[in-house]
């Protein structure tokens, strides 16, 4: 059986946060939800890079899941269900905001990373949140051919993640040697996209360039290949069910609701205002 490679589509710009010394994330976080529309189930991601002493302060989340990955250096991760927590180099961690949590996070010297919103279903927005994290020494790695991939969500080449998601999701970190290609499994029914964090990576054909993100759809499977003789290409593949669902994101500043209707947003808004649910714990801890 031929497989058919994948086609890129609606390559564009994803917008890297450049933020300086003692700016606050939230004045500078860097989003391309307005320029890379929703893809079922994925909300937003984002590539940040800041320096300590920036960061946020406890804020509220509804309604997703929000998956960190440090690439580069540290950050420290509190929240109003008991986790305090020093996330290294290599760590990734995984917050079930459910029916709402309050957390902090902020960089311990300089982090550079990666954030994704991923979308919950009615029934998990009504579940309690839940925190998981992975030491960097505990993520499943293959090294072969000048190619190194961290599996740091799910189930992938017979291995599995210690963070899961609720909707069935994999998400990698691939970073390819000057001259070394790989060719990615890809499920035809999912949603797929690819973002490249460093360098510049030919995907089935496609060039797609360093702080871009591309759409991967109709095909079993994708060839990236660097091209360069001196660089080193490092790039992110994220895949996942879609979950059907209507979806009303809902964002001030830092406070982030993903609802199903603009009802359901104001009423979870009304909740946090009053201490209720997840929120339960605000009036006890510094907004």
């Amino acid at each position: 059986m031929i497989s058919l490679w994948n086609r890129l589509k609606g390559i564009g710009d994803a917008s890297v946060m450049n933020i300086t010394y003692g700016q606050t994330l939230s004045k500078a976080y860097g989003s391309i939800d307005r320029e890379f529309p929703q893809k079922d189930p994925f909300i937003r991601m984002d590539h940040f890079v800041f320096v300590s002493p920036s960061g946020l302060d406890f804020h509220p989340h509804y309604g997703f899941e929000s998956i960190n990955y440090n690439y580069q250096g540290a950050t420290q991760h509190s929240d109003n269900i008991g986790n305090d927590e020093y996330l290294g180099p290599g760590f990734v961690q995984n917050m079930k905001c459910g029916n709402g949590i309050l957390h902090a996070e902020f960089p311990v010297g300089v982090a550079n990373g990666i954030t994704l919103w991923l979308n919950l279903s009615k029934k998990n927005k009504a579940e309690k949140a839940k925190f998981q994290f992975s030491r960097a020494k505990d993520v499943p790695k293959i090294k072969k051919n000048g190619v190194t991939i961290k599996l740091l969500v799910g189930k992938a080449f017979d291995l599995q993640s210690k963070v899961t998601t609720e909707t069935p999701s994999v998400i990698l970190n691939i970073e390819l040697n000057p001259g070394a290609s790989h060719i990615q499994p890809v499920q035809r029914t999912w949603t797929s996209f690819m973002y490249v964090m460093i360098g510049e990576v030919d995907a089935s054909g496609v060039t797609v360039q360093e702080y871009h993100t591309a759409d991967i759809v109709n095909g079993d499977q994708i060839r990236f290949e660097n091209r360069s003789r001196n660089r080193n290409a490092v790039i992110f593949f994220f895949s996942a069910v879609a979950i059907g669902d209507p979806i009303y994101v809902d964002r001030n500043g830092s406070h982030g609701y993903v609802a199903r209707t603009q009802r359901e947003a104001e009423n979870v808004k009304k909740e946090y205002e009053n201490g209720l649910n997840g929120f339960q714990t605000r009036r006890w801890i510094k907004i």
